[in-house]
């Protein structure tokens, strides 16, 4: 248990004001005024259409006092709009977020706590960042909370087929194995929580450690899914297509993303170990969208990292990766580019081997992750050469084939997991 999060004075007493509410929609920090304009208006107009009967509160959630937008949206139609500023600390301007927004895990706790104080329902994220959101796709976030009792809703977008790369070939594949749900997206803009599952967060320690600050939305979404409350996912029509050139340093986003997967797993173990197979999330919503023709990818700068990656960094991998996994890895690296493949049972080895090392650590924990840079993109360039004339549905099967290796691997990562001084590289 952790002690409660204070709120200022001045939002306590617009609490007070508002009084109960059915919904709260949480709006965490957006750089530009515009575009905070736009996701409330968004949102209301999906409240007032979609959920009238509901009494919604949607919340500003803003780093800071210097950096809150003043109270300038219109929100009518009995919807109230409250500005809910955090404290911003230095840390926090420091940090490198793959989203872009300073303490976010700050941000989330905040609309919580508001939830909580105003006896909400249900409770939405709606960051709002890479597509404008649909005031039509807000019944398929809330309704599974408000009229069918689910406890977590995780978006699910329509994507490109290059477009979250770091998703298709580790974060969902290994969440998969692990917690049993076919849950696709855990890094989103969009989330929905029961009441229960508020109040529940709330009262863990889930706010204060790097995972809070970049990636709160793992942290949530793995603590749903391993903590047993039901989960389902809100189809919110196409994902806007980033270019696979990040702007975040890749090497960071590794770091940050897989890194919160691997602490998440550090959290759950006692859960994780137990489940075998995965089964089928239900899917509520038909917002629709069109994805666009996929930007054809050059996959010469990967493979020249992959190979440079197997004449530098052989020494630190040997610290937790197998012997053989390496050997196999050399392997693939003498084929010629055309037929250049990662089999997926040495992709899911040398993930595991990963995941195991982060727990030992042999050496610290970012440097480690930051060597799994050359490795995965030697796996996006054989994803990109495989399915390079691939329609939608060919790469959905092929992506399957992933994820039931993870999961036919598994048993050997719980031993690994269980009786790690049993393997000495």
């Amino acid at each position: 248990m952790i002690a409660p999060l204070v709120l200022p004075p001045d939002v306590l007493a617009n609490l007070e004001r508002v009084g109960p509410a059915d919904v709260v929609v949480g709006v965490p920090p957006i750089e530009h005024a515009g575009d905070l304009v736009n996701t409330v208006r968004a949102i209301q107009a999906g409240l007032e259409r979609h959920l009238p009967g509901h009494r919604g509160v949607i919340v500003s959630a803003e780093a800071g006092p210097e950096n809150a937008i003043e109270n300038a949206v219109g929100v009518g139609g009995g919807q109230s709009f409250l500005q809910v500023s955090y404290p911003l600390y230095p840390v926090h301007r420091l940090a490198v977020p793959y989203h872009g927004v300073p303490a976010r895990g700050i941000a989330f706790r905040t609309v919580f706590e508001v939830a909580r104080r105003l006896d909400a329902r249900a409770c939405a994220i709606v960051e709002g960042t890479d597509t404008a959101f649909s005031a039509d796709c807000l019944p398929a976030l809330l309704s599974p909370v408000l009229e069918h009792d689910y406890d977590f809703v995780a978006p699910h977008y329509l994507r490109p087929k290059y477009d979250g790369m770091i998703t298709r070939a580790i974060v969902y594949p290994l969440t998969r194995s692990l917690y049993g749900l076919r849950v696709r997206q855990l890094i989103g803009a969009e989330f929905a929580f029961s009441a229960r599952l508020v109040a529940d967060c709330l009262a863990q320690d889930l706010w204060s450690s790097d995972v809070a600050r970049y990636g709160i939305d793992i942290s949530l979404a793995t603590w749903a899914m391993a903590g047993g409350y039901r989960a389902c996912q809100a189809s919110l029509g196409a994902r806007g297509a980033r270019a696979f050139e990040a702007t975040t340093d890749l090497s960071t986003m590794l770091v940050q993303v897989v890194g919160c997967v691997f602490a998440e797993m550090m959290r759950h173990a006692a859960r994780w170990q137990k489940l075998r197979g995965s089964t089928d999330v239900p899917l509520f919503g038909r917002c629709a969208g069109e994805t666009g023709e996929p930007a054809d990818i050059n996959v010469r700068p990967m493979l020249d990292a992959f190979h440079l990656g197997l004449q530098a960094l052989p020494p630190v991998w040997a610290l937790f990766v197998s012997p053989a996994a390496i050997v196999d890895l050399r392997k693939a690296a003498r084929a010629p580019e055309s037929d250049f493949r990662l089999p997926d049972d040495l992709w899911v080895r040398v993930v595991h081997d990963f995941a195991v090392g982060y727990r030992q650590r042999p050496i610290p924990r970012e440097q480690l992750l930051q060597a799994l840079t050359p490795l995965y993109l030697g796996w996006v360039a054989s994803f990109v050469l495989e399915m390079r004339e691939a329609d939608p549905e060919a790469v959905e099967q092929r992506l399957e084939r992933l994820c039931v290796a993870f999961e036919t691997h598994k048993g050997e990562l719980i031993a690994r997991w269980r009786w790690p001084d049993r393997f000495n590289p």
